[in-house]
């Protein structure tokens, strides 16, 4: 499988304000830092799923992060009237 991706680097933290993603002077300067989050943003740019990790156990693994991936890409079918 090859498959593309893309990792967002946010040094001005514009990003992470705009999700409101902020842990507010969390940082070891009192500087504030992302929460750690999980997110999928789809192509069209409209987030799709967000998780946001208490711990670091908490943290999504692979196959849950792929799962929702599948989950999120599935064709939806058309309704009828």
């Amino acid at each position: 499988m090859n498959h593309q991706f893309d990792i967002l680097s946010d040094p001005g933290a514009q990003v992470i304000r705009s999700y409101g993603l902020v842990h507010r002077g969390a940082g070891t300067d009192g500087q504030d830092i992302a929460l750690d989050t999980t997110l999928l943003v789809d192509v069209d740019g409209r987030e799709r799923w967000r998780h946001v990790s208490q711990t670091l156990s908490d943290i999504p693994t692979t196959e849950e992060i792929l799962t929702r991936i599948r989950e999120t890409t599935k064709p939806v079918p058309n309704s009828k009237p």
